[in-house]
């Protein structure tokens, strides 16, 4: 999928929200990047991110948005100027229902990073917090680099993936099964029924 071509829709929804800061956005995202994955599940990732980097900024900060091709990786690095998160609740901050100081008035329920890390995880990647210091919080995703579709059909004629080509999709499939089975998991998992208890029956009742 297009990473490049997510980051900028999200960035146009960003600034379509009626109470988003008077932030500037710096953005260095080249075109075409793509990287192997559930579009749906990458999506949350990335909202989650630009959603905290909206929310945890202040007035005339700043959000920057960077990505770069490294190798079989593609890197995406998305900060925001405002209060730093403090350093003994860092260590913390991937962790379910747990929420840094510096949202003690920002409306949540703690879960949207530790989901975003292991959605990244889940398709062979990772998030990462890189700093939070000097008025300044960022954070890194990884995740592995693709071949776009057109490309791959116009290098390898009529057969639609080379073998080569095929490696960095494989673990997609998996990945989108098990992040299915994750979520459901963690917000839709069914409780079990009580069990009815009948009065036994009376066959001398029954009988008369």
């Amino acid at each position: 999928m297009n990473l490049s071509q997510l980051v900028e829709e999200w960035l146009d929804d960003l600034n379509a929200l009626p109470d988003s800061p008077d932030v500037e956005i710096q953005k260095e995202v080249p075109p075409d990047l793509y990287v192997a994955g559930a579009k749906r599940y990458i999506s949350l990732i990335v909202q989650n991110l630009l959603e905290n980097s909206r929310k945890y900024n202040r007035k005339g900060g700043r959000i920057r948005v960077a990505a770069r091709a490294n190798g079989s990786e593609i890197c995406l690095t998305i900060g925001n100027a405002g209060q730093p998160i403090a350093r003994d609740a860092q260590e913390h901050i991937f962790d379910r229902f747990r929420r840094a100081a510096t949202g003690a008035t920002v409306s949540g329920h703690g879960l949207g990073l530790n989901l975003a890390r292991e959605l990244a995880r889940l398709h062979d990647g990772d998030l990462k917090l890189v700093r939070s210091a000097d008025d300044w919080t960022e954070f890194e995703l990884r995740l592995s680099a693709a071949q776009p579709v057109v490309e791959s059909l116009r290098t390898t004629g009529t057969r639609p993936y080379r073998q080569q080509d095929r490696q960095p999709f494989q673990s997609a499939p998996n990945a989108l099964s098990r992040c299915t089975i994750w979520i459901s998991d963690l917000f839709f998992r069914p409780v079990a029924p009580r069990p009815r208890i009948r009065p036994e029956r009376s066959w001398r009742s029954s009988a008369a």
